[in-house]
């Protein structure tokens, strides 16, 4: 797996996410990205395994500060793939 086309996949993903009306959708996709981690991370994988990219880990945690958030992502080669970080207020990262 090549590190460039992964990011490119996650990247243009992300882009199409950011295009949708989240407010047409149901439920708790209406506050994209917030509280849609476990959703989004299974549908990204999805799609990434369609485009050949294999050993794709679901990750899942709760927070050691707030017991009652928890918060999901994918682990692909080493590399953390977490494109609803942004619901986080210290997150610093532009995902576009």
């Amino acid at each position: 797996m090549n590190i460039v086309e992964l990011k490119k996949h996650v990247s243009d993903f992300r882009g199409a996410l950011n295009r949708l009306d989240w407010f047409s959708m149901p439920g708790n996709f209406r506050k994209f990205p917030l509280g849609t981690c476990g959703a989004i991370s299974d549908i990204l994988a999805e799609h990434l395994y369609k485009q050949g990219i294999q050993e794709i880990e679901y990750v899942s945690g709760v927070s050691d500060q707030h017991r009652q958030n928890s918060h999901a992502w994918l682990e692909i080669a080493g590399y953390i793939i977490d494109i609803t970080a942004d619901q986080f207020l210290d997150c610093n990262i532009p995902l576009s």
